[in-house]
């Protein structure tokens, strides 16, 4: 087994799940760029605006972060299955009852988005942000509440800057 020095904490799960991991992220990020490119290509709008992919408009920004989604999504994936292959990984090597707080966080996404509605945009990200760094950071939290104002503080930045970009310059109508 091998121990991590910064956490003290064994890899030997790691190891015995080797590609299953990679092959999971890939594929939940394509799932996210297939539905941000039906999105993107059914915006007829859009599409009307944006003829060259190569020159400022408004299509630009999200054609290549669908690009890049893309591209991580896939070598993600064909890293994980390559792996699966090559070790020949057998069935159940992943602890599913581990995964609690990736189900948590998964629920608190879905939440952000029907809580715009009723508190705003600002008030919804600050307490989605807070909940994600302090899941996050749950291991460290409970030997330095230092990180706790640091999570915290980090949420209203992030909530803050996203309002900036998003509502002040971009001037996109956010809830």
């Amino acid at each position: 087994m091998k121990v991590d020095v910064a956490s003290g904490a064994g890899t030997e799960q790691a190891e015995q799940a080797p590609g299953w991991v990679d092959l999971g992220a890939g594929a939940f990020f394509l799932l996210w760029a297939a539905v941000g490119w039906y999105g993107l290509t059914g915006n007829e709008q859009l599409m009307q605006v944006q003829r060259n992919w190569f020159v400022s408009g408004p299509g630009l920004l999200p054609f290549w972060g669908l690009v890049v989604l893309t591209l991580g999504g896939l070598v993600m994936a064909v890293k994980g299955g390559w792996r699966i292959l090559r070790r020949r990984a057998v069935a159940g090597a992943i602890a599913w009852e581990q995964h609690g707080f990736a189900l948590l966080m998964l629920v608190s996404l879905i939440a952000l988005v029907g809580s715009m509605q009723v508190a705003g945009f600002f008030l919804s990200a600050l307490f989605f942000c807070c909940c994600w760094t302090l899941t996050l950071s749950r291991r460290i939290v409970r030997e330095a509440y230092g990180i706790v104002l640091t999570a915290v503080g980090s949420s209203f930045a992030i909530a803050g800057l996203l309002y900036l970009v998003f509502v002040e310059l971009v001037n996109v109508p956010l809830p």
